[in-house]
């Protein structure tokens, strides 16, 4: 990150994605608990409660700007992250709504749920990864997400 953004705060918005990822990849913390462990700099219990009360709009457009900058952009894409903790396509489905410069927030969205969720099928249909020199098509009937299994 330092390479492409020499701005303080983006290095600490991206320090604090991944303890966030450390801590939801250890199993040790649900996703909740982490963003409240992790990214207190950027939201808080309160906070995200209060906001849940109202529409996703009002949060990330009034509250929240929906540009890029990574003062209102790494809150909201947190927030988003926390109240679709549990529901992958709702949350990736809801930034990718919201519009502005939805890409950044989705990135952050995405890695998040992804990561404390399951994915859900239909996200992975279709998908190809490379393992060394083979590549794999993702195996339909592998719905316990691995199912990267079929050489193309």
């Amino acid at each position: 990150v330092a390479i492409t953004h020499k701005n303080s705060e983006v290095l600490r918005a991206a320090d604090t994605l991944v303890r966030l990822h450390a801590a939801i990849g250890s199993g040790a913390v649900s996703l909740e608990e982490a963003l409240f462990e992790e990214a207190s700099d950027y939201i808080s219990r309160r906070k995200v409660e209060a906001w849940s009360k109202k529409s996703d709009e009002a949060v990330i457009g009034e509250i929240l700007s929906p540009a890029c900058y990574i003062k209102d952009a790494f809150p909201a894409a947190l927030y988003l992250a926390w109240k679709y903790a549990r529901d992958f396509s709702g949350g990736i489905i809801a930034n990718a709504n919201l519009g502005g410069d939805n890409c950044h927030r989705g990135a952050v969205v995405g890695s998040l749920l992804g990561a404390s969720c399951k994915v859900p099928l239909k996200w992975r249909a279709g998908l190809r990864v490379l393992q060394g020199d083979r590549e794999l098509e993702f195996n339909r009937a592998g719905e316990d997400g691995m199912g990267w299994s079929q050489e193309v």
